[in-house]
């Protein structure tokens, strides 16, 4: 055997310390995740949602508030319609991180038709004005980031992760611990995701 492991050093030694690093990597993640601190509060994303003249919702935090505007579509001097792309508005559950879409109901009709720009302030019970702080990181310390940010950057991942979904989703991340949102790697909503807030208790 010892006769073997000279002649063959190069060969067992490419065998074996990748499964080292991997062992490696393996430990620090559940050590990370162990010491780390649980995420405490619920967050909005939004998807589909380009902060552009193509977007007919807006998503603002105004003093801590959730505020949507509704922005009606119109023909600008070129004959193109502004505004004509509706964004999707989901809540993170962080207790499992899954995700709820918040149904956001259109305005029935302008209340100004001579008004080619109109917007209205939606009032979407349960929503609207629901406390809201957008600042990174939020209140326990996580952040959220797109999975390009997260994922790049770390190499043991990028060279023994078995799951490259992770770059079409999102996570937060805190202190080295990331936590990927469930189903974000599905077509329904993955596109442009938008962070809007971190969700406050009442």
């Amino acid at each position: 055997m010892k006769e073997f492991l000279k002649e063959n050093i190069a060969i067992v030694a490419a065998i074996t310390l990748p499964l080292l690093l991997v062992i490696i990597f393996s430990i620090s993640t559940m050590v990370t995740n162990i010491v780390v601190d649980d995420p405490k509060h619920d967050f909005l994303i939004a998807t589909e949602y380009y902060h552009n003249d193509s977007d007919a919702f807006r998503f603002d935090i105004v003093q801590n508030k959730l505020v949507i505007t509704y922005r009606y579509p119109w023909k600008n001097e070129n004959n193109s319609y502004m505004y004509n792309r509706n964004a999707r508005l989901w809540q993170v559950h962080i207790e499992d991180m899954s995700v709820e879409e918040i149904s956001l109901p259109l305005p029935h009709k302008k209340e100004n038709e001579d008004n080619e720009k109109l917007s209205v302030e939606l009032n979407i019970p349960g929503v609207s004005g629901m406390g809201v702080v957008n600042r990174q990181p939020g209140p326990d310390g996580y952040s959220f980031e797109s999975s390009s940010r997260y994922y790049h950057g770390n190499i043991m991942m990028e060279l023994f992760s078995y799951n490259h979904h992770y770059n079409t989703g999102a996570a937060i991340v805190k202190d080295g611990r990331a936590i990927s949102i469930k189903g974000q790697r599905e077509n329904q909503y993955r596109y442009n995701t938008q962070f809007i807030g971190w969700i406050l208790e009442e």
